[in-house]
């Protein structure tokens, strides 16, 4: 690709890193290596952290895990996350998709939709990621975290 890997990552890892910032640029500074959270924390060693923070809503940044074979990626703290998962052969495929994913959410087409439930007297609420042309309707959706927020639709508002 022609770019200098950040961080000096390795294998998929920085493959996916060459690739996110292929699509958005301005974006290397909010990549980092993993930084364990606890004793017991088993991400891979030599992982990759990235985090966006929303130009419009300080509660939904976008982050992402990248390890070996796999990227979770998230909205907000506690809020709506997506994983991805390949094998060596299907890497290619697995890894677009991730990545339209994270277009997506950039886009406000996908947002985390918070869902109230109800048992006897308990309520809670679950945040998953869901398309946000099915959320206007939906009177179980008590809020909606968005990356940016639904009206303002460009691709790379981080930038911005």
């Amino acid at each position: 690709m022609g770019r200098t890997r950040p961080l000096q990552l390795a294998g998929a890892v920085g493959e996916f890193a060459d690739r996110l910032l292929a699509r958005h640029p301005n974006w290397e500074s909010y990549l980092a290596p993993y930084k364990p959270v606890s004793a017991g924390d088993a991400t891979a060693e030599g992982s990759l952290w990235i985090e966006i923070p929303s130009p419009h809503d300080p509660t939904a940044s976008l982050w992402a895990i990248v390890q070996p074979g796999e990227v979770l990626v998230g909205l907000g703290h506690r809020a709506a996350e997506a994983l991805f998962v390949w094998q060596p052969a299907e890497a290619d495929e697995i890894m677009n998709r991730a990545l339209a994913f994270i277009d997506d959410i950039i886009a406000a087409e996908v947002v985390g939709a918070w869902e109230r439930h109800r048992f006897l007297w308990r309520t809670w609420t679950t945040c998953q990621f869901r398309r946000a042309a099915d959320v206007a309707d939906d009177s179980r959706i008590v809020r909606v975290s968005a990356w940016p927020t639904p009206a303002n639709t460009g691709r790379d508002a981080a930038t911005s």
